[in-house]
């Protein structure tokens, strides 16, 4: 389905990879990688472009050592998205998420549309 109205540039909004990680494994913010519970690690590709950030989608979870957590929140931790620096096309870089050791998924995350004030009037 395609938006009604696209988000216009300069909107603040970047674009990004939703991946969902291998059981076990977690966002390492501080170290811009990924750590398993065992401690091995999976450095993302260089290839990503300057300015490329690794973001866990529950932040406040990504600090707790994951033994103190419940297995929801550990579930949670292993959400995360690989943002970009604006005008770079995520699709562009899908293959190479994907590719690494520590990704069950990568998806592109759904698109973001506005209101289209035309659509919803009716005709009198």
């Amino acid at each position: 389905m395609f938006p009604a109205v696209p988000v216009p540039p300069g909107s603040g909004l970047r674009p990004a990879i939703d991946i969902k990680l291998k059981p076990g494994w977690r966002v390492d913010p501080g170290k811009r990688a990924f750590v398993s519970a065992s401690g091995e690690r999976c450095p993302p590709s260089p290839r990503l472009p300057k300015g490329s950030r690794i973001l866990p989608k529950v932040p406040a979870l990504a600090d707790i050592p994951p033994a103190k957590l419940s297995a929801p929140e550990r579930d949670l931790l292993r959400y995360a998205q690989v943002v970009f620096p604006e005008g770079e096309k995520p699709e562009d870089h899908l293959a190479v998420v994907r590719a690494w050791a520590c990704v069950a998924e990568a998806t592109l995350p759904p698109e973001v549309s506005l209101p289209n004030p035309v659509r919803g009037k009716s005709k009198r």
